[in-house]
């Protein structure tokens, strides 16, 4: 009995045990199916994220190609967008999407091509809608150019890419463009990454001249801030308008040059061209034939005025005051002293104005100011020294005239500083003296003095009527913002 009772636990035992391995392998082969699981979902996620990384390399890549493109590409298009040619190619719209253009990306356009509702397009997918460019020719080889065409066969990596232009700004009856660039991965609007940009752009020109200029000490700008562009001032209707900012500002020295910023233009020096900022146009150094520039030389109000009667003013109200001839009793002063809160007026572009010292009495609100001037007008004012020689953008005042209109010509010598926070609008010749610009302050024109250090802010705009030559257009320099990246998932 006590036999088949110990035969029946055992076997009761074993069949526990059996269901006990059961039981295990079931919960194992679930663990084990699991982990399959997670790996399998780890390594999608690990795929997913590389092709994720994939697409954000290849709309970067593309983006820089396509950017480089236009840049590879600005002989051959910039003649599109010359006054000659401008209004032959294209209408200036109010803001709308063009016909062309596919509803997946559309961008709204303020230009179309001549005569069409089609926005001025370049694109390597039909993703976009369809290409539309005028035929241009090239600017410096006189070849025929199809950009619709060059740009869908160019290389511009694994991502499709559309350039729209959105806009195009008027300088002296040329317009620089301003593009989008749309890139994207695949061929579904609603996946993978997309990417756009804006290129915007200034003209580039051959140097014909230097409305900046140093003799005897270096040209320095010190700071990233301390930029060159220029401007092409036009007349109308009794104002003056600098049009677009360009890129032929020219500095020039006879020794050194520092670039602390950029130059939308080019630098001419007989010594050697340092520094960390760029240029657009030409660097010339080491070499007197880099230019030809030289100082005038100016008579010292002694030599020009001293036969002349002693003439000082107290500017006590706001004053205009004439030249009313050319000999030295008609046009010399020889002292005048602006009173604070005071105005002295110049209406005179017939006869120049000779002075040997203006103060002014206080640096931000005694003033020297100019009448309007017709084009083809100009001041000529000779002034041996500015007391405290400082010039402040705010006691300066020719924001009505052109800066080729004001010759402002200082015969003395010294250290001057320019700052402010307004504008100077002048063409300042200085053979004896040197310039600091520094502080919140805008120069437009040019100076050409024995030196030019640049520090803070401060910033130069050439007038390109102070060139000595008639600058070329040679194609266009252009400057990309910031892209913005998003991942369109569906």
């Amino acid at each position: 009995m006590n036999s088949q009772l110990n035969q029946t636990v055992t076997k009761s035992q074993e069949g526990f045990m059996l269901i006990s391995v059961i039981v295990l392998m079931a919960l194992s082969l679930l663990m084990a199916t699991g982990m399959v699981n997670t790996k399998a979902t780890e390594a999608k996620i690990r795929v997913a994220g590389n092709e994720q990384t994939r697409n954000y390399q290849d709309v970067e890549d593309t983006m820089s190609k396509t950017v480089a493109w236009l840049q590879t590409n600005s002989n051959n298009i910039v003649g599109a967008f010359l006054s000659s040619n401008f209004t032959s190619n294209f209408d200036i719209t109010a803001p709308s999407a063009g016909t062309n253009e596919s509803s997946y990306f559309s961008v709204p356009t303020l230009v179309k091509m001549h005569g069409t509702t089609n926005s001025v397009m370049l694109s390597n997918n039909a993703l976009f809608g369809t290409s539309a460019f005028p035929t241009t020719t090239n600017i410096v080889t006189g070849a025929a150019f199809n950009a619709t065409t060059a740009f869908a066969a160019a290389n511009l990596g694994n991502a499709n890419t559309r350039i729209v232009l959105v806009w195009a700004k008027s300088t002296a009856g040329h317009y620089q463009p301003i593009f989008r660039v749309d890139t994207i991965t695949g061929n579904s609007p609603d996946r993978g990454v997309h990417s756009f940009t804006f290129i915007y752009s200034t003209l580039a020109t051959s140097a014909g001249g230097a409305a900046f200029y140093s003799a005897t000490s270096p040209f320095v700008t010190n700071t990233g801030n301390n930029q060159c562009y220029s401007h092409a001032w036009t007349y109308s209707s009794g104002a003056w308008s600098s049009g677009a900012q360009r890129s032929n500002c020219v500095l020039a020295s006879n020794t050194n040059i520092s670039v602390g910023a950029n130059v939308g233009g080019s630098v001419l020096a007989r010594g050697t061209v340092t520094g960390p900022g760029s240029v657009s146009g030409t660097v010339c150094q080491n070499s007197a034939a880099c230019h030809s520039l030289s100082l005038p030389t100016f008579d010292s109000w002694t030599t020009a005025c001293g036969s002349a009667p002693i003439r000082d003013l107290s500017i006590g109200s706001n004053t205009t005051l004439s030249s009313p001839g050319n000999l030295p009793s008609q046009n010399c002063w020889r002292d005048v002293n602006i009173a604070s809160n005071r105005t002295l007026t110049l209406n005179s572009t017939t006869f120049p104005y000779r002075f040997r010292n203006i103060t002014f009495q206080n640096q931000s609100n005694a003033r020297l100011a100019f009448a309007n001037a017709a084009s083809g007008s100009y001041y000529t004012v000779y002034v041996e020294n500015f007391g405290g020689q400082h010039i402040n953008g705010n006691k300066m005042f020719n924001t009505n005239n052109a800066p080729n209109q004001l010759r402002l010509n200082i015969t003395g010598a010294g250290a001057y500083t320019m700052n402010g926070n307004a504008v100077i609008r002048a063409d300042i010749k200085a053979p004896l003296a040197t310039f600091n610009l520094l502080g919140n302050f805008n120069f437009y024109g040019g100076i050409q003095a024995v030196g030019i250090t640049m520090t803070g802010n401060a910033r130069i705009y050439a007038d390109e009527a102070l060139s000595s030559g008639s600058p070329t257009i040679t194609g266009i320099s252009f400057a990309q913002t910031k892209a913005s990246q998003r991942y369109r998932l569906f």
